[in-house]
C-alpha cells in the first residue's frame, strides 16, 4: 500500500488570480429593515446600473411581450420599471427586510425572499434574468450563479454585472477598498467564471456604473477618459445556458 499523502484543500479562487485577498463577510446582509437599505441609500441606488437595464430593455424590445422577468438581488428595484411594459410576470428576488418595501412602492411586482448564498429551489424559469451588481457582494457566489442558470428558461437571456476591477481599482489590485464588496473580477477572470457554470456568454461589455448626464458624455467623447471607473468601471456579460 502506497504512502499517503498529505492534500492541502485550496480555497476557493473563483476564477480570480492568485493572491487576491477576498473578505469572509457579507456587509451587506440585513437584519433589521433600513439597516443597510436606509432612505439615502434608496435614493442613491437610483443613479446606479442605469445602462444594464437599459440593455436589458434592449433584449425585452428585441424577445417581444409576453415575458417572465426576474430581477434577482433586486435592491430597490425602481430601475426594474422600465422593463414592466414587456412582462407577463416581474419577479423580484431580494433578502426578506426589502419585501415590504417592494410591496408597498411596486404592488404589480411580485417578491420573493431569497438567501443568495442558499437560494431556494424553484421551478418558476424565466425568460429575462437581470443580476446586477449582486455578486460582488457574496461570500460564495457559486449557490448564486447555479441559481441563475437553472432559472434561466430554454432560449432565455441572462444580464449579469459587476465592477471591472482592473479599471476601478488599478491592474495591480489584490482586494476592494470597498467594504461592501467581497470580492471583484477582471474582464477576463468574470468570462471564465460565468463559462465555468455552464453559461454561453453572447456579448461582455463595458457601461457606465452610473447614469452620466448629456455634458459628462459628451466630455467623455472628446476626451481619454475612454477606460476610466467612470465611463467604463462597469461590465456586463449577457449569456444563455449552453445547449448540449
Amino acid at each position: 500500500m502506497g504512502r499517503s499523502e498529505d492534500l492541502t484543500v485550496l480555497p476557493k479562487t473563483y476564477c480570480i488570480k492568485a493572491g487576491y485577498r477576498a473578505r469572509d463577510t457579507a456587509n451587506t446582509i440585513e437584519v433589521d429593515p433600513g439597516d443597510y437599505w436606509t432612505c439615502e441609500r434608496i435614493e442613491s441606488s437610483m443613479r446606479f446600473q442605469h445602462d444594464v437595464y437599459r440593455l436589458a430593455l434592449d433584449c425585452a424590445e428585441r424577445m417581444g411581450s409576453g415575458l417572465r422577468i426576474a430581477d434577482v438581488g433586486c435592491g430597490y428595484p425602481s430601475k426594474a420599471k422600465l422593463l414592466q411594459p414587456f412582462a407577463r410576470t416581474l419577479t423580484c428576488f431580494d433578502q426578506p427586510t426589502l419585501e415590504s418595501i417592494v410591496r408597498r412602492d411596486f404592488p404589480t411586482f411580485d417578491f420573493v425572499s431569497i438567501d443568495l448564498q442558499e437560494p431556494l429551489e424553484l421551478d418558476a424559469r424565466f425568460d429575462l434574468i437581470v443580476c446586477a451588481d449582486v455578486i460582488e457582494h457574496l461570500v460564495d457566489p457559486d449557490p448564486c450563479l447555479a441559481f441563475l442558470r437553472k432559472c434561466l428558461s430554454e432560449h432565455g437571456i441572462l444580464i449579469l454585472s459587476t465592477p471591472e476591477r482592473d479599471i476601478v481599482r488599478g491592474h495591480d489590485c489584490m482586494t476592494s477598498d470597498k467594504v461592501d464588496h467581497v470580492r471583484e473580477w477582471n474582464s477576463e477572470e468574470f468570462a471564465r467564471y460565468v463559462q465555468s457554470h455552464g453559461l454561453e456568454i453572447v456579448d461582455h461589455l463595458l457601461v457606465p456604473p452610473e447614469e452620466l448626464t448629456i455634458e459628462e458624455q459628451d466630455r467623455i467623447r472628446r476626451s481619454d477618459e475612454r477606460r476610466t471607473r467612470r465611463s467604463e468601471g462597469c461590465q456586463v456579460i449577457v449569456a444563455t445556458n449552453v445547449i448540449v
